[in-house]
């Protein structure tokens, strides 16, 4: 119990199964939960007040991952609502409604919620009852550490931005008769921001610097942006915007030579003696430029790497080298005999596609279980051998002892056993380790099923019975596969360069999944029998 206090206090949410960050679940003796800054959940097992175990396990499937000696569990939200920084907070928090004329009912309903102990949603605009000073990132870094600022132009609108979106929501809650902090209290302004740069070592990178001084009355933070005209270093360096605008413009009418600008400039930077890199975001697109620019008789090391300084620093290629690595914009820099272009310049810009953490399936008709994830205590369960039976919920029972083991008089060990209720009342004990045996009922008609006896022929017979349908259905599928297997039909030609160009500018890449699919889909397309595929995927997975 004090464990799931400190939980609470630090802001974790309880709930059935710790699959999100943020939650934690207790079964009895075993408390799951997710720290924020985890890769994976972790389950504690107690014994009493002593921590048996912590083991690291996937979320998706519950299998442990590996064993570990402690763990660092820090809170979710700004706020810990511990007894005494609640009780701090109320008094505060009461100070500031009465100051702000907030009516009697709101003022109680929110303090009722501070004293629940739950944190709740706009409790982080509370912050300032919390503590008596709030900090910034600064406050963190040592003092000596250098702070880069990557364009300040940009930093300096985030800012505003968030400024003012938080000034917005001040305003609302305000209006609607709530209370608020003003900004000061929970913001560090744009010239405390300039400030605390200001006062350590500190690199800024421009994106575009400003000739000259900052104008009067420009944002402090833009203000990084101003460089004399002695202090603008000159680089020598070009950009790839002719190439980019050709390749454009070919893209647009469609040609089978579409990448011929792309071949025909990496033949003359060769021969002038530049080092040559083309940049791809992945091995597979990696590749396929290889191949691309071989069918333009481009001289190109046959394998990719993976981009690193030394790449750099090696003896120069007298082929383009083709690197697996993250670069928006390529360059030409003369002065350094080097040449860079991106996969976005030659093919287009490519969308990042956005890892979507997959939707976790219902198990309801799943095959056997392999946790206790969805099962509750009334829900309808089938046993692989004893069939449909009432979970009713898990109780520690001693474990059977041997001889010697009552000889010793050592103490009687226990199990976590999950119970399910058969009909006339007769009972299974299982033990977790067995869990495997069950499977979740999952009848078509959404009713109370019959119940089987424990030890009865009745779920036997009908195991006997689907089998032979089962049986039936498997010998008229062999029949329909068999003469399937006879049909033929004119296979296609294999894919050309054109495809491969073609393919190459799509805006996505390719998952493993859907690469596969692809190609099994060519490879069918080949044969000379008809192609006989289902491609399968959810809403918005790239069938298409």
């Amino acid at each position: 119990d004090d464990l799931v206090d400190v939980l609470v206090a630090g802001g974790y949410a309880k709930a059935p199964i710790a699959e999100d960050p943020g939650t934690f679940a207790v079964r009895g003796g075993i408390v799951d939960v997710y720290p924020p800054h985890a890769r994976y959940p972790a389950r504690i097992e107690l014994d009493d007040w002593l921590v048996a175990s912590i083991k690291h396990f996937d979320p998706d499937d519950q299998r442990t991952i590996e064993t570990v000696d402690k763990m660092f569990v820090h809170p979710v939200r700004d706020t810990v609502l511990t007894p005494k920084e609640r009780e701090r907070a109320l008094g505060k928090i009461r100070e500031l409604c009465d100051a702000a004329n907030v009516p009697t009912k709101k003022t109680r309903a929110l303090l009722e919620e501070l004293e629940s102990g739950r944190q709740f949603y706009g409790l982080d605009g509370f912050l300032p009852a919390f503590y008596d000073r709030l900090e910034t990132v600064f406050d963190y870094v040592p003092r000596d550490a250098p702070v880069v600022l990557l364009d300040p132009t940009d930093v300096a609108k985030s800012a505003y931005v968030e400024l003012m979106r938080a000034d917005d929501d001040r305003e609302a809650k305000i209006s609607d008769g709530g209370a608020a902090y003003p900004m000061e209290a929970l913001y560090a302004d744009e010239q405390e921001l300039h400030d605390l740069v200001a006062g350590r070592r500190h690199v800024v990178l421009h994106r575009i610097a400003t000739l000259g001084s900052a104008e009067e009355g420009s944002s402090p933070l833009a203000r990084f942006d101003a460089v004399n005209e002695g202090e603008a270093p000159s680089l020598g360096a070009e950009d790839q915007a002719p190439l980019v605008a050709e390749l454009k413009a070919l893209r647009a009418v469609g040609t089978d030579d579409g990448l011929r600008p792309v071949a025909e400039r990496a033949h003359r930077w060769l021969d002038v003696g530049l080092r040559v890199i083309f940049t791809a975001r992945t091995h597979t697109q990696a590749e396929r430029l290889v191949s691309l620019l071989r069918g333009y008789d481009v001289p190109v090391e046959a394998k990719p790497v993976v981009f690193e300084p030394a790449v750099l620093s090696a003896p120069r290629s007298t082929k383009v080298q083709v690197v697996v690595g993250e670069l928006q914009d390529g360059f030409a820099w003369a002065t350094e005999g080097l040449v860079v272009l991106t996969e976005g310049e030659i093919f287009g810009t490519r969308a990042q596609r956005r890892q979507k953490q997959q939707k976790r399936k219902s198990r309801k008709a799943d095959a056997f279980l392999e946790d206790l994830r969805s099962l509750e205590p009334g829900d309808f369960v089938v046993h692989a051998d004893h069939g449909v039976g009432v979970y009713l919920g898990i109780e520690r029972k001693p474990v059977p002892q041997t001889p010697m083991e009552r000889l010793r008089g050592d103490a009687p060990r226990m199990v976590e056993a999950l119970i399910v209720e058969y009909a006339g009342g007769d009972k299974l004990f299982l033990p977790v380790t067995r869990l495997s045996q069950l499977q979740k009922f999952a009848g078509a008609d959404h009713g109370k099923p019959k119940l089987d006896r424990l030890g009865g022929s009745t779920f036997s017979k009908k195991k006997a019975k689907v089998r032979t349908e089962v049986q039936h259905l498997a010998d008229e599928l062999l029949k329909l596969y068999a003469a399937r297997a006879a049909a033929a039909r004119p296979a296609l030609p294999p894919s050309d360069r054109t495809y491969a160009e073609f393919e190459a500018t799509f805006p996505f890449e390719e998952t493993p999944d859907q690469a596969r699919a692809i190609e099994e889909v060519l490879t069918d397309l080949e044969q000379t029998r008809p192609m006989d595929r289902l491609v399968c995927g959810d809403v918005g997975f790239g069938k298409t």
